[in-house]
């Protein structure tokens, strides 16, 4: 089952069409957490196993790509309402579900949903171990 973490810019009130979907999904605001730094609420949610959905791109896409096996993170446009905030997040669940109807995910990947309602999907990667160069010194 997917599970989402919603930001407080997003609007608590999906929470219940989302889980008619079969969507286990929770708020900041349920969560008493209105308020909380970024990073706080990232940790929650990857403790849960919950991707966060957001239109906060800076920090979170930030903390994605420092944690690559994250549970997903969907950022969505701003300054839709509640009926386009819930269409776009839809349309990500849709998504996830036609790759694979029995164990939908949205682990380690970045959905971004355009104004038009394309959507951008971006695998984090694995953070690539420096190079280390020694020289022998005689």
């Amino acid at each position: 089952m997917l599970k989402l973490m919603l930001d407080e810019n997003i609007s608590p009130a999906l929470s219940k069409p989302l889980w008619e979907m079969q969507v286990d999904t929770t708020s900041t605001r349920d969560r008493g957490m209105l308020k909380a730094p970024d990073h706080e609420v990232w940790k929650v949610a990857q403790d849960e196993d919950r991707s966060v959905v957001t239109i906060n791109r800076g920090d979170f896409e930030r903390l994605a790509r420092l944690t690559p096996r994250h549970a997903g993170l969907v950022l969505i446009p701003s300054g839709r309402g509640r009926d386009g905030q819930l269409e776009f997040i839809q349309s990500v669940v849709e998504t996830a579900r036609s790759e694979n109807a029995i164990l939908p995910s949205l682990r380690g990947r970045i959905f971004k949903i355009a104004e038009d309602g394309q959507i951008f999907i971006e695998q984090t990667q694995e953070p690539q171990p420096a190079k280390v160069v020694l020289r022998v010194v005689s």
